[in-house]
């Protein structure tokens, strides 16, 4: 096994248009380093790139202490998955048959490193899961370097140690599944990862009887541990931000922690899931319109379609509330809202405030952490 190392990596196709743009990225030697984003984002690219089958504009790509950029793939020993099945025999094989067989041929290679291109895409999803488990226990047995692309992001935050989130061949965040939905860097990233996507709306940031955010008439207080933790965040005081809530930082106010802040709204959709229930609900405020949103939208079109009638120009927040609830299409409903974990963002930059990479760091850091 490998490390894999891009440095000021650029592709630039014949008509100017530039599918990677000074990408920087490092994956650990034994890493499962997922690698996700909308469509033209520029993940099977990087991919590509570095199995040797694009050739770089710029920078240099490193696989191990070697240099690759001017080694075919056939000497780069890299093993390389493809979304499509096997074209010839054995044709009997169902799909996920021959999508195991291809691993297999991978395998036995014994490479440096794994590169998989959307593997799973084309089966269905129990098969999906499954395979998904197979790939699991399959890296932990051989702890080989895994460069994975996929615009699926249950499968990047269920494989990934880490993972890379790209936007029209720029890099925008890297870490961990569970730091990026935590602490995403820009609006981005927050309004791509995770499902239901976060809701955002412009918010007044005030201090009167305690720091707190105002929008479409209703009032969340803002802990001063929050004021604390996120560095800068005082200064925009007075001013106006994009706020962001999980929908999963909601619950029935009947059902959820009487510390919590409360939210009267209107029911407009649930959605019952078994172990959850999605409650969409209108906000009398437009919805935020901010570049770094548009891509990050494409993401989630299903879920939106489904409801984008009942907005009337208003913005369309989701709750995930227990299943225990008895909420109802149409009936008012408390809803209580962990105000510890809301998201806040400079409506100019779309930068997450108080983000460690936004306050005086380097831009974005992809060096990996240390052991």
């Amino acid at each position: 096994m490998a490390q894999i190392v891009l440095d000021h990596v650029d592709k630039v196709y014949q008509g100017g248009v530039k599918a990677l743009d000074d990408l920087n990225l490092e994956v650990k030697e034994g890493e499962f380093m997922v690698l996700v984003g909308p469509s033209g984002c520029g993940k099977s690219t990087a991919l590509r790139s570095i199995a040797g089958l694009e050739e770089i504009t710029g920078g240099t790509i490193s696989i191990g202490a070697k240099v690759v950029n001017d080694l075919p793939p056939k000497d780069r020993d890299i093993a390389m998955v493809f979304q499509n099945y096997l074209a010839r025999k054995p044709a009997a094989l169902s799909g996920g048959q021959r999508q195991r067989v291809a691993m297999g041929r991978a395998i036995v290679r014994e490479p440096q490193a794994f590169l998989m291109d959307e593997p799973l895409s084309n089966l269905d999803a129990k098969l999906r899961v499954s395979m998904r488990g197979a790939l699991n226990q399959l890296h932990d047995r051989l702890g080989i370097t895994t460069v994975y692309v996929t615009h699926d992001q249950v499968e990047a935050m269920t494989l990934g140690d880490r993972v890379c989130v790209l936007r029209d061949g720029k890099l925008q965040q890297v870490d961990t599944p569970q730091r990026l939905f935590e602490s995403p860097v820009n609006l981005f990233v927050a309004g791509f990862i995770g499902s239901p996507a976060m809701n955002f709306v412009l918010a007044d940031f005030v201090r009167d009887d305690g720091p707190a955010v105002t929008f479409a008439g209703h009032r969340l207080p803002v802990p001063e541990s929050v004021l604390d933790a996120k560095a800068g965040l005082a200064d925009y005081l007075g001013r106006t931000v994009i706020l962001g809530v999980r929908p999963s930082d909601f619950e029935d106010a009947s059902l959820g922690d009487a510390s919590w802040a409360r939210m009267p709204v209107t029911v407009g959709v649930t959605e019952e899931l078994g172990t959850e229930i999605n409650v969409i609900f209108p906000v009398d405020a437009p919805p935020v319109e901010h570049a770094s949103l548009a891509s990050a939208a494409d993401h989630h079109d299903d879920e939106d379609d489904t409801v984008a009638a009942l907005a009337g120009g208003k913005s369309l927040w989701t709750a995930r509330v227990s299943a225990r609830s008895t909420v109802r299409p149409g009936q008012p409903l408390e809803l209580a809202v962990d105000t510890r974990r809301l998201h806040f963002f400079d409506p100019s930059s779309g930068q997450t405030i108080g983000h460690p990479m936004n306050a005086g760091a380097p831009e974005v850091s992809a060096a990996a952490p240390a052991d």
